[in-house]
């Protein structure tokens, strides 16, 4: 990928400082994704080897570094439709710089290499890849491991605004075309020796997660912030508004330019979230004034409706309501119906529910003396005016 393709100045303006730097970074950081050495153990005591020669071990207690792994877990397919596999993970992908560890647990008879369970506890450890928290989930289920941390690419994705956050989607933007042949992704993982395609396809998806991040950090952190503290922004989060919530906790450690994204995408999220609540609302209020200048609903029936409708999630405050009722006296009672910020009618009867009938009507008469046009404006002013309370 080419880094000058992602740092395009618009025609006639000369770059800003903050745009030079992040391109350096991003130029500086940003490589062609390269598959580790490959080692597969059947056996705890070769895993067990391979995992510590190769660096896969529990941080220092004492030390506040943080290591980044790449994750993955690969289990044989039950073949039932809208069924969860509730099949054990066969096979486990640990990947850092150095090398890719493929354990393979269904050779293992039940037992967990303890440098792999070490690992899924550690504290400073964090495992990195797309829904990785389900891949730790299911390995905790099957060794009784208690897994701590995790990165999810997907996170970081959503929240810089990627609609395809998946790794083959991510890893493409990147330059890198992951084959992910859906013959190997439903093969049969728990039969051993696994076969070359098996190997490569689990390896490259632990690497992948890895490489993925460090190419979002590349893009998005503009040197500001070292690689670790800026993935812990996102940690242990499965949805970017779960790491909004953790890093407005943690407002004094969370750096500014992941903060600055989270406030962006917490912004279009809301914008999104109105839009759509407008959308459904509006077809409602729509299909109730329609009806009603049909004469195929009751006025009050209609009023109670739109109370619902025109009443905004979270909202304590009534658009539509009864205001004002009381006896006039005479055997009269008398309410005034509240239609909206613009619409009040008054109504009286022998009862309150006569009295409510007659200021409904009288409501909804003053909408029906307009056109469709209209009705559709004050319906869009009012459903505005809802959220807004």
């Amino acid at each position: 990928m080419s880094s000058e393709s992602s740092f395009v100045a618009a025609p006639m303006r000369v770059p800003t400082a903050s745009v030079r730097r992040a391109a350096r970074a991003f130029e500086a950081t940003t490589s062609a994704f390269t598959l580790p050495p490959v080692i597969v153990a059947y056996d705890v005591d070769d895993a067990e080897r391979a995992l510590l020669a190769h660096g896969f071990v529990p941080n220092d207690p004492e030390c506040s570094k943080l290591t980044l792994v790449g994750f993955d877990v690969e289990t044989r397919p039950n073949f039932v439709p809208g069924e969860r596999n509730s099949n054990a993970p066969a096979l486990v992908q640990v990947a850092n710089e150095r090398a890719c560890v493929l354990v393979h647990l269904a050779s293992m008879r039940g037992e967990t290499p303890p440098a792999l369970r070490a690992l899924c506890e550690d504290a400073r450890t964090l495992f990195v890849g797309t829904a990785v928290k389900t891949d730790m989930e299911d390995v905790d289920a099957t060794c009784g491991t208690k897994s701590v941390g995790f990165v999810d690419t997907g996170v970081i994705a959503k929240t810089f605004g990627h609609e395809k956050v998946g790794l083959k989607a991510m890893s493409a933007r990147y330059g890198y075309d992951a084959e992910k042949p859906k013959s190997v992704q439903t093969s049969n993982w728990e039969r051993a020796p696994l076969n070359r395609r098996q190997i490569e396809y689990g390896a490259i998806d632990a690497a992948l997660g890895l490489w993925v991040l460090k190419q979002l950090y590349a893009e998005y952190a503009g040197g500001e912030v070292s690689l670790e503290d800026w993935a812990m922004a996102f940690g242990n989060a499965s949805q970017p508004k779960e790491a909004f919530r953790s890093a407005r906790a943690n407002a004094k450690t969370t750096p500014e330019c992941v903060m600055k994204a989270f406030e962006r995408f917490d912004q279009k999220n809301r914008e999104l979230v109105k839009e759509a609540w407008l959308v459904r609302q509006m077809k409602k209020a729509q299909r109730v004034v329609k009806q009603m200048a049909e004469g195929a609903l009751h006025p009050v029936s209609a009023t109670h409706a739109l109370m619902d409708i025109l009443h905004a999630p979270k909202s304590k405050r009534k658009v539509v309501e009864w205001v004002g009722s009381g006896s006039k006296g005479g055997g009269l009672f008398e309410i005034e119906l509240k239609l909206g910020s613009s619409v009040r009618a008054r109504g009286e009867g022998r009862t309150v529910k006569a009295a409510k009938f007659e200021a409904a009507r009288g409501a909804f008469a003053a909408l029906k003396d307009g056109d469709a046009a209209d009705a559709t404006i004050w319906i869009k002013r009012e459903l505005e005016h809802a959220w807004s309370q």
